[in-house]
This record gives structure tokens, C-alpha cells and sequence, in this order.
């Protein structure tokens, strides 16, 4: 791959991982409030992280 197409997965990354995050976090304040558990915090945000630090490592890789 080259530093174009390494910066976009980077950023789609990033931008996907963060977007899921803050789906998660506004679903679970709706969800969770009736469950009154943190149980929900699990899925979505797991994977929003996993994305946040796939497209920083890739970005960073790139730019250092």
C-alpha cells in the first residue's frame, strides 16, 4: 500500500471507531438507564476502540 491508501484506511478507521463509540454511548444512556447496568458499554464501544487504535497505529505509522 501506499501513503495515500494507508492515511484513508487510517482515517476510515479512526472516523468508523469514534462514530461507533459515540452511537454506543447515546443507545446505552437510552438502553441502559431502564437496566441501570454496564453491561451494555461492552459491544459497540469494544469495537469502536479496537477501530480508534487500528487507524491511530496506522496514521502514525505513516506520519512518524
Amino acid at each position: 500500500m501506499d501513503l495515500t491508501q494507508n492515511i484513508q484506511f487510517g482515517l476510515l478507521y479512526l472516523l468508523t471507531g469514534i462514530a461507533m463509540v459515540v452511537i454506543d454511548i447515546a443507545t446505552d444512556i437510552g438502553f441502559c438507564l431502564l437496566e441501570a447496568s454496564g453491561v451494555c458499554l461492552v459491544g459497540f464501544t469494544t469495537l469502536g476502540l479496537i477501530g480508534v487504535v487500528i487507524g491511530s497505529g496506522l496514521l502514525a505509522r505513516e506520519y512518524f
